[in-house]
């Protein structure tokens, strides 16, 4: 059955058309049906793997829908918008005494019940998504309890499971991603987590209550590729890390406190892309010691207390894209030595001490530069309308006087812009991109500005000097630009031309091909 057939119509209540006794698989996801799910499943109890994810199914999951149905080897149908119990499906699908069901995908809906117990008789069970609805309770309620299955994946988050943390996960040794987010567990996580499977490398227990000492977790050697202990109550100094296999680390929004290792891992993690201590406790220097993290690409120690100034290796990683370091007491020209960012997306630098100048950097993927609530004085430079992707830019709060330059009105994808509290002086630009920025907070606490959008007219009498300057000085390096252009161009035209001028008379004309030949001794 192919998806074109049923894309535009509501999930049909028999299939007239069709003799579906020997289909084995269905595939009806990412259509728009709009509608309950059909009993006629039923009747297909050749079905393997049915999948009608993101398909806008509502209501129930009806019980005779899923009714001698004991080939199932997949159940997919996360991403909709179905309500009611699990226990329904869960106990009909552990009906069938050879049931052999695999994966259970039921993520992204609206589904409110406890676990069923039934859940632990499904001995075949591997997948095991649940997360993002509204359950609750464990599976089963029994502490001793050890399931006939040995799960790869279970991912639940955003369900009420319990006080204590599940004592039967230790049972599932085959485990390779572990999810267990925003399920109201709290208390120590236990020992045996660290130790649970040799294949684990997706372990993710955030926004729990959960509390310990990180010192004897971190320390521990695993082969994870990622970990997520963020928005917890874990309180304890930063110790060095020994995960070398680490791919992602989250410590976010913890109880962490001390001065960060002056080489914060024990080992070379030479895969580590993502490390966020943000909304912590710590204290002292950032640690200089970052050159050997070349595939390092999020960096993020924002609401810290954090001191001195931006180590320059931090700066200069060559696959950095997020740099996060806003909210600390952090002091000096920041990252003032890199000219240049090669892949650099957001640098988020606000709510600090930092003074200076505005760096002059340069980057062809630039899109977000916050400074705000800083220290920083002098101009805005010239050169910023090169920064051509950027969308965000707040230097709100800080020292800088002189005017808006005018090339800041020619970066087009630029959406989001905040001036304001500084000591800025002239007209506000009019033209280009400034036309959207109509909001007067933009650049109020400026004392000196005028023009639209502010009620300061600006006096016509009085030339801007220095926007003068500015508009002659941009308009001269765009007009280097296009007579630089316009030149490369007459240069290559021209050596098109001759080319074939010459070539292509070659090729016409035979008499002067064999006299350029002859000519040439060939």
């Amino acid at each position: 059955m192919s998806r074109s057939l049923i894309s535009a119509v509501r999930l049909l209540q028999t299939l007239p058309f069709a003799n579906l006794t020997s289909l084995t698989f269905l595939d009806l996801a990412y259509n728009k049906f709009n509608s309950l799910i059909r009993t006629w499943l039923s009747n297909t109890s050749s079905l393997v793997d049915i999948f009608i994810t993101g398909s806008g199914l509502i209501g129930r999951i009806p019980r005779r829908a899923f009714e001698n149905m004991c080939n199932l080897r997949t159940i997919g149908l996360a991403d909709n918008l179905l309500d009611g119990g699990l226990a329904e499906l869960i106990d009909t699908l552990a009906d069938c005494s050879n049931s052999s069901i695999q994966g259970l995908y039921l993520s992204d809906n609206k589904l409110r019940d406890y676990l069923p117990d039934s859940l632990g008789r499904l001995r075949n069970l591997e997948f095991l998504h649940l997360y993002s609805n509204s359950l609750f309770g464990s599976v089963p309620a029994s502490i001793d309890w050890c399931p006939p299955f040995n799960l790869s994946v279970l991912r639940i988050l955003d369900c009420q499971i319990g006080d204590s943390f599940p004592t039967w996960i230790e049972s599932q040794t085959n485990l390779y991603s572990l999810t267990l987010s925003k399920t109201t567990i709290s208390g120590v996580v236990p020992d045996w987590i660290w130790k649970l499977s040799t294949n684990l490398v997706d372990l993710d227990l955030s926004e729990n209550k959960l509390h310990g000492n990180l010192s004897e977790m971190l320390m521990a050697k695993g082969p994870w590729g990622s970990v997520d202990l963020g928005n917890n109550l874990f309180e304890s100094t930063l110790p060095r890390l020994r995960l070398s296999n680490i791919s992602e680390l989250s410590l976010k929004n913890n109880r962490i406190s001390g001065v960060m290792p002056s080489d914060i891992f024990d080992q070379n993690p030479s895969l580590l892309l993502s490390l966020d201590l943000s909304g912590n406790m710590l204290y002292g220097n950032i640690p200089t010691k970052w050159d050997a993290r070349e595939f390092l690409m999020y960096v993020d120690f924002s609401n810290n207390n954090l001191s001195g100034e931006v180590p320059e290796t931090l700066c200069l990683l060559p696959s950095l894209v997020w740099l996060k370091l806003r909210n600390n007491n952090l002091f000096g020209e920041p990252c003032n030595s890199v000219s240049a960012f090669k892949g650099l997306k957001s640098i988020d630098l606000g709510e600090n001490k930092f003074s200076g100048n505005i760096p002059k950097w340069r980057g062809d993927s630039l899109e977000d530069i916050r400074l705000h609530g800083n220290r920083i004085s002098g101009h805005v430079p010239n050169n910023i309308g090169l920064l051509l992707h950027l969308e965000s830019l707040d230097l709100s709060n800080n020292a800088l006087d002189g005017h808006i330059p005018a090339s800041l009105a020619s970066i087009t994808f630029l959406s989001k812009l905040n001036l304001s509290h500084n000591n800025l002086s002239g007209q506000i630009p009019s033209q280009y991109q400034f036309q959207t920025f109509d909001d007067p907070s933009i650049y109020e606490g400026n004392p000196g500005l005028c023009g639209l959008p502010l009620p300061r007219m600006c006096n016509p009498h009085k030339p801007d000097k220095d926007s003068s300057d500015d508009n002659g000085v941009w308009e001269k390096m765009a007009r280097n630009v296009s007579e630089k252009m316009m030149l490369l161009a007459s240069v290559v035209l021209g050596f098109i031309f001759g080319f074939w001028a010459v070539c292509g008379t070659l090729v016409v004309k035979k008499s002067w091909r064999d006299a350029y030949f002859r000519f040439l001794g060939i």
